[in-house]
């Protein structure tokens, strides 16, 4: 079985990740697509 720190610590870092590319999506006017590559990095 997995363990569950493990779990929830690559959930945070899939959250970071979102929040950087919404962050830099934010910036270029373009929300969308900075969310994907946000998504895609984590």
């Amino acid at each position: 079985m997995k363990n569950k720190k493990e779990d929830k610590r690559g959930e945070n870092i899939f959250v970071g990740f979102m929040f950087i590319g919404t962050g830099l999506g934010y910036f270029m006017d373009n929300f969308l697509a900075g969310a994907s590559i946000g998504m895609g990095l984590g």
